[in-house]
């Protein structure tokens, strides 16, 4: 279950509707001391010390100094990768290689009141086929090279390069180089797709440089497929997640053009709906996104506890059932099917908890289990 404390927090502006809330989740938490790690882990750690700073909630000294140093830290990391930033697309300009920057990087500038709220690991940006090699070029020549083994890491046709990595003010900056947006895009479209993304791209500045990104809605989609859709049953939900598209659309929101977004992507708008109910938008978002009318949903917080997002053997370990474990991989709640399969209010789910989900799990079963038998082939 997600704690309300950190859900309320994952946004870039504190609305004044959400202060009341926030106070009454402040006094129903209790383990401060466990806090900043799991701040840290959701990826919210500046965010939760700046709302919880600014609104003078009554934090224990301790848990505070704690989420302050989170909060330096990654505004001094942020710093550095984001001069990096400007030095790469001084380069790629020069050279003439159109690039967009993608994901957190780019959403510190466009979604966040301030870049240094969005913690981040590495920077994506996203070139078009043709220019991978110019790209190749350029890294190499800012001192960026590819880590021993991390080329064999990837197959061939994976969406991005080998990470690129340089030191820079004492710490690592990684870089990937994307020429396709998701992991299971089409190769055969990404050229068409990059050309129509760059005639509508968003374009911002970093230290005077004109840097380009996605234009909002689709990086609204993006974020959605990217963080809540392919890897949630595989790698730990995080709130940034969900911190991203609620900063991105509550900034945004007049210029959106939702008739479109409803029409094309009404999966996202359907997450959108999932996130209102736990960290709730503004008036205005809300009404676009249709849940005026709509209870919430059973199971708001619960999140998939299940395999193969956790491992069997790992479960078990720790003392669940079997019963128990079937259980979470096969019936979740409602809160979380709505979020993962894109199913707005006014549709039952009747049909994705009794077929779409089981079918959908047996496959990552034996998809799990292929991988399995292959790893100890290759091992033997």
């Amino acid at each position: 279950m997600i704690p309300p404390l950190l859900a309320l927090c994952a946004r870039g502006v504190m609305p004044d509707a959400l202060l009341p809330p926030l106070r009454e989740a402040a006094e129903a938490f209790a383990d401060w001391a466990a806090l900043p790690a799991l701040a840290e882990a959701h990826g919210l750690g500046p965010l939760l010390y700046t709302h919880l700073h600014d609104t003078r909630v009554d934090i224990p000294t301790p848990t505070m100094q704690a989420l302050r140093a989170l909060y330096l830290r990654h505004r001094s990391a942020n710093a550095i990768r984001h001069a990096e930033l400007a030095t790469l697309f001084k380069a790629t300009e020069k050279a003439g290689v159109r690039a967009l920057l993608l994901k957190g990087a780019a959403l510190s500038y466009i979604a966040y009141p301030d870049p240094a709220l969005r913690p981040m690991r590495d920077i994506d940006i996203l070139v078009p086929p043709d220019a991978l090699e110019r790209a190749r070029g350029i890294m190499t020549a800012l001192g960026f090279s590819v880590p021993p083994g991390e080329a064999a890491r990837l197959s061939p046709h994976h969406h991005h390069l080998p990470v690129y990595a340089k030191e820079a003010g004492g710490m690592l900056v990684s870089i990937e180089i994307h020429h396709r947006r998701l992991i299971h895009s089409h190769a055969a479209d990404a050229q068409a797709d990059f050309d129509a993304l760059w005639a509508d791209a968003f374009r911002f500045e970093i230290d005077g440089v004109t840097v380009r990104t996605l234009p909002v809605e689709e990086m609204l989609w993006h974020t959605c497929q990217h963080g809540l859709a392919y890897p949630m049953l595989l790698e730990p939900f995080r709130l940034k997640d969900f911190a991203d598209m609620v900063s991105l659309v509550e900034k945004h929101h007049d210029a959106i053009d939702w008739p479109q977004l409803t029409s094309r992507q009404p999966c996202l708008l359907a997450a959108l709906q999932m996130v209102h109910y736990l960290t709730p938008l503004s008036a205005p978002v809300a009404a676009r996104i249709g849940v005026h009318d709509h209870a919430p949903p059973c199971g708001v917080g619960e999140l998939f506890d299940g395999a193969p997002r956790q491992q069997w053997t790992v479960q078990r370990a720790s003392g669940k059932s079997i019963v128990q474990l079937l259980c979470d991989t096969f019936i979740p709640s409602e809160w979380w099917l709505r979020l993962y399969y894109g199913i707005p209010m006014h549709r039952a789910v009747r049909w994705h908890r009794t077929v779409r989900h089981p079918l959908h799990m047996l496959c990552w079963g034996w998809r799990c289990l292929f991988e399995i038998v292959a790893r100890n082939g290759r091992t033997d």
